[in-house]
C-alpha cells in the first residue's frame, strides 16, 4: 500500500510540475541526483548491509536502466504521444512477471492468472487515451524506440526482482546507493552540458521526487521478500492505476473517459483475484 502511494505521489508530482510550466527534464535530473545523495546517506548511517558483487550487479542494471529509459521517454513521447508512452510502461510489468515464471519457476495460479490478465486490460483501458502523436515525420529509426524502451522499463523491474533471489534483505540500502549513484553521474553531465540550471521551484520539486523515489523503490523491494512477482507487479500498477487516477481526478481536475472507469473497475477485480 505505502509503494502504491509513493509511486503515485511521484506521477502526481511530474504532473502537477507539468502544468506549472516547470522543466521536467530538468526535474527528472534533480531527482536522480537529490535520490543519490539521499539514498548513499541512508546507507552511510543504516550500518546495514553491505555491498557484494550481486547487490553491484542488480543495483548496477537498475541504476543504468533508469537512465537510458530516462533519455529514452523522452524520444519515445515524441513519437507515441504521453498516452501511449504510458501504456507501454505500465504493461512493461510483464517482463518481470514472466522471468519469475521462467527463471523462478513461480507458478500463479488461476485466480492469480486471472488477475494478472483483468489487470493488463485495466492498464490498457485506462491509458489508451488517443495516440497523440506530436512527430508524424519521425525518423525510420524512432521506430525501434518504443520497443527498446519497454524492454529497458521491464530490465529495470527484473532488476529490482533478481535482489530478491541473489541479495541478503538487509542490502536494500546499498542496492538503492548504487541504483540512484549510477543514474545521478550521467544525468549531472547532462544538466552541466544543457547548461540550463534549474529554478528554486525545480530544485524543491525535483529533490521531493528523488526522495519519493527512493523510498517507493525501497517498498518495491520489500514486497518482493514478502509476496511473488505475479502478485508485486500487477497489484502495485493496478492500485496505483486506480489511486493516480482518482487523485488526478481530485486534485489535478482531469477528466475520465467511460473507458477509464471501466479500467479502475478491472484494476479492483483484479486486486481481489490476485490476493485471494
Amino acid at each position: 500500500m505505502l509503494q502504491t502511494i509513493l509511486g503515485s505521489s511521484f506521477i502526481l508530482g511530474v504532473r502537477w510540475s507539468q502544468q506549472r510550466n516547470n522543466n521536467v527534464l530538468t526535474v527528472g535530473i534533480v531527482n536522480y541526483v537529490a535520490g543519490a545523495i539521499a539514498s548513499v546517506f541512508w546507507f552511510f548511517i543504516s550500518a546495514k548491509g553491505w555491498i557484494t558483487p550481486a547487490v553491484l550487479l542488480t543495483g548496477g542494471m537498475n541504476g543504468v536502466c533508469y537512465f537510458c529509459s530516462f533519455l529514452l521517454l523522452i524520444a519515445v513521447v515524441s513519437v507515441k504521444g504521453a498516452a501511449n508512452t504510458t501504456i507501454i510502461t505500465r504493461l512493461s510489468i510483464l517482463l518481470p512477471i514472466l522471468y519469475g515464471i521462467l527463471v523462478w519457476n513461480e507458478r500463479p495460479g488461476a485466480c492469480q492468472s486471472i488477475g494478472i490478465l483483468l489487470a493488463m486490460a485495466s492498464l490498457g483501458l485506462v491509458g489508451n487515451r488517443g495516440a497523440n502523436i506530436t512527430r508524424p515525420d519521425y525518423p525510420w529509426h524512432f521506430a525501434g524506440f518504443p520497443v527498446l524502451f519497454f524492454l529497458l522499463a521491464g530490465t529495470g523491474r527484473i532488476s529490482q526482482d533478481m535482489f530478491k533471489y541473489l541479495c541478503d534483505p538487509e542490502q536494500r540500502q546499498a542496492h538503492l546507493a548504487i541504483a540512484f549513484t549510477i543514474a545521478a553521474v550521467p544525468s549531472t553531465v547532462l544538466l552541466v552540458v544543457r547548461r540550463q540550471w534549474p529554478t528554486v521551484p525545480e530544485w524543491i520539486m525535483g529533490t521531493i521526487l528523488g526522495l519519493i523515489n527512493v523510498m517507493q523503490v525501497y517498498c518495491l523491494l520489500k514486497a518482493l521478500q514478502i509476496y511473488p512477482d505475479y502478485v508485486v507487479f500487477p497489484v502495485t500498477s493496478a492500485a496505483a492505476l486506480v489511486f493516480t487516477t482518482l487523485m488526478a481526478v481530485w486534485l489535478l481536475k482531469e477528466r475520465l473517459r467511460l473507458t477509464s472507469y471501466a479500467g479502475i473497475g478491472f484494476a479492483v477485480c483484479a486486486l481481489g483475484m490476485l490476493f485471494s
